[in-house]
């Protein structure tokens, strides 16, 4: 148990460490962003527009590392039950529902219950990367559709979007 909880420290001292780092560069740009608008440097509705784009990358950047961190700490731990992926799966749906219906995407959802071994918030944060990126990358009026379902005793997700898909390079 003490080595255990001496490995979780000494992650989170690295965590903290790299996180701070990590959101230097960011905040020192937004910084600057918001000097030259004060200064009027630039029309006020282009540094709002370049300050948001920063605040949406630190915030990524910081959620990502929040996550990194939930990932290594549900590692160590051994308590992962039998969850429905059905229910987890529909209410991540439902959290980013907003963002459906921000691109009026025509959205259809199947799901059977599909019982699997892991920690809830991995399987949550599963769900919620996939779906986000297919939102993220469909055209507006799009097409979204999502199917788990239980093929020879494996769960099976699959997401399809009317986006243009991975470039042949990242491929």
């Amino acid at each position: 148990v003490m080595s255990r909880l001496n490995s979780l420290l000494k992650h989170q001292k690295r965590f903290v460490r790299d996180t701070s780092h990590q959101l230097r560069t960011p905040l020192a740009v937004m910084k600057t962003q918001v000097q030259s608008a004060l200064r009027g440097d630039v029309a006020p509705l282009v540094a709002l527009q370049e300050i948001k784009h920063t605040v949406e990358r630190a915030t990524y950047l910081a959620n990502q590392m929040l996550a990194l961190s939930k990932v290594e700490q549900l590692r160590q731990q051994t308590d992962a039950s039998v969850l429905n992926w059905a229910i987890s799966l529909r209410d991540v749906t439902l959290d980013l529902a907003p963002l459906i219906a921000e691109k009026n995407l025509d959205f259809d959802i199947y799901t059977e219950d599909t019982l699997i071994l892991a920690h809830d918030w991995m399987l949550r944060e599963l769900s919620r990367n996939l779906l986000h990126n297919a939102i993220k990358y469909s055209p507006v009026d799009g097409v979204l559709s999502v199917r788990l379902e239980v093929q020879e005793q494996f769960a099976q997700l699959t997401i399809r979007d009317s986006g243009k898909g991975i470039s042949p390079e990242l491929q």
